[in-house]
């Protein structure tokens, strides 16, 4: 699939799996039966079998002191990236693209974009939501298209392509 507009570049953003992480949280019985409850009432409210709110336990090392935590992650409900974790700046640059310390030389704007992956960890006994950034997916342009547009090639260069895209009714 060619990248072609800031609409297909969104959207290939907000679906890339590498990007994106489910919501997770401790699995200890008090948690279970909480969020089982929670699973209930969310399934009567869209109509749908508990079952539709799928899970799956794994194991995460404390950060702090390396302790094995087991959570369980929420398959129906996933964070996107793109959501929480994209970075926009406008800069004024030179004809390099490059800020020069001369400012009346900075003639031009840019739209700079910063993302990178998002995760859950275990710190010192808690879930949080981990953001970070990727170096390699930086780029900018003169419109927030273009460099969104340019952001999702370098996704797609960095982090594989995607099979399925659920926007696209594959």
């Amino acid at each position: 699939m060619k990248i072609r507009t800031a609409y297909e570049a969104f959207w290939f953003i907000h679906e890339h799996p590498k990007l994106n992480c489910f919501e997770t949280v401790l699995a200890d019985k008090k948690t279970l039966r909480i969020e089982t409850k929670a699973a209930r009432s969310l399934g009567k409210e869209l109509n749908v079998k508990l079952t539709a709110v799928r899970r799956r336990f794994k194991t995460l090392k404390d950060e702090c002191d390396g302790k094995k935590y087991r959570v369980m992650e929420y398959l129906a409900l996933d964070r996107n990236a793109i959501d929480c974790n994209l970075d926009i700046f406008w800069a004024k640059v030179d004809g390099r693209r490059r800020v020069n310390k001369d400012k009346a030389k900075n003639t031009f704007t840019e739209c700079w974009l910063e993302l990178g992956p998002i995760y859950f960890v275990v710190t010192n006994g808690s879930v949080h939501l981990q953001h970070s950034h990727d170096v390699n997916l930086d780029c900018g342009a003169p419109t927030f298209d273009e460099a969104l547009i340019k952001l999702a090639r370098k996704v797609r260069k960095h982090y594989g392509d995607i099979k399925t895209l659920k926007w696209m009714g594959a």
